[in-house]
């Protein structure tokens, strides 16, 4: 960092360091941080404007993480997956930009089926009730629940 920088600001560079030291974060969440920490407006701008410049924080790299974790390994639906993206604050310009894409990657009733079968639950309507919590469309939780509850004859 250039040595004109004032202080307030370096320190707020430092913590957002050590933030993004613990993983990836968007603009808004690194802010937020920041904020709880006690430093200014201007320096928390400061920081983020310079971790943006410098790549460490890429929100694109982040969201496309965070979507193929929130897939394929919990196995969530789409309107559960935009609800956690949210959450996260990411820019809404960003998120309506590239989320069809990211989308189009995944399966989403293959996905609404390995739920399924990984949390059995003792009746169809338990089960049906936790995929739509889990965000899955009606159709795939019902094609799901016929599946894990079809008659093996």
């Amino acid at each position: 960092m250039p040595d004109k920088i004032p202080d307030d600001y370096k320190r707020t560079v430092k913590a957002a360091f050590n933030v993004l030291a613990y993983g990836d974060n968007s603009a808004r969440m690194l802010e937020e941080k920041l904020k709880n920490k006690g430093f200014s407006q201007e320096s928390i701008e400061f920081s983020v404007n310079y971790m943006r410049q410098r790549g460490y924080i890429n929100e694109m790299r982040y969201l496309r993480r965070l979507v193929d974790q929130l897939a394929n390994q919990k196995y969530y639906g789409v309107n559960r997956i935009a609800a956690e993206i949210y959450k996260k604050g990411f820019a809404l310009s960003l998120v309506r930009d590239n989320l069809g894409e990211l989308f189009s990657e995944i399966d989403f009733k293959e996905n609404c089926l390995k739920l399924a079968l990984k949390t059995k639950r003792a009746d169809r309507n338990r089960l049906f009730q936790y995929l739509i919590r889990a965000g899955h469309t009606v159709s795939d939780a019902t094609y799901s629940v016929m599946q894990v509850y079809k008659d093996p004859n």
